[in-house]
């Protein structure tokens, strides 16, 4: 079994879909930023994996972390006014979302970072307005989901989709296989 040190809805049916038995368990960490985004997602994937390996020594943890950037690190928002000025900021342009992933199992970390640059449509302030209306903007990454509604604002994604979604069932895989723990996968 593998250890999810995760509150992500969405980390959860990824592994759900790659057939992997896993436990959640909720990290007891407070993320930290950096001016630089790698540095960043690495360092809080680390923590919240050793905020639970405490707990489950022997059994596998794997942790990740997303953050968006343009200009600067663009967190959960605060409010819904915050959702909105991060959206009008990201409307018409491209950015980039990092994406760090660690698997600790016992004294050994295996690593992996990647990013993938997102291109949005230009977006009215109505169309900003509505989605911010949603609630869907509230507790994610630069105030989007782009595999929810704001799916309809996204004009392409250059990389791994699942990058900014916040994990990736190939990074996943290859960690698991770096890690000798290939049997953890169900056929």
């Amino acid at each position: 079994m593998l250890i999810l040190a995760s509150s992500s809805p969405r980390r959860r049916e990824i592994l759900r879909s790659m057939g992997i038995p896993f436990r959640v368990v909720e990290p007891d960490v407070r993320e930290v930023i950096y001016p630089d985004p790698a540095r960043t997602v690495v360092e809080n994937a680390t923590n919240k994996a050793l905020s639970v390996q405490d707990r489950y020594p022997d059994l596998p943890v794997l942790a990740s972390d997303t953050v968006v950037f343009l200009d600067e690190i663009l967190p959960k928002p605060s409010g819904p006014e915050d959702a909105f000025v991060m959206l009008r900021k990201l409307s018409g342009r491209s950015h980039l979302v990092f994406t760090g992933t660690v698997l600790i199992h016992g004294n050994r970390r295996y690593r992996h970072l990647d990013f993938s640059r997102v291109f949005f449509y230009p977006m009215s302030d109505e169309e900003i307005e509505w989605y911010v209306g949603t609630g869907e903007p509230m507790d994610k990454a630069g105030a989007y989901a782009v595999q929810g509604l704001g799916a309809r604002f996204i004009r392409k994604v250059e990389g791994d989709f699942f990058t900014v979604v916040g994990l990736s069932p190939a990074v996943v895989y290859r960690l698991l296989g770096e890690a000798d723990l290939m049997g953890l996968i169900s056929d």
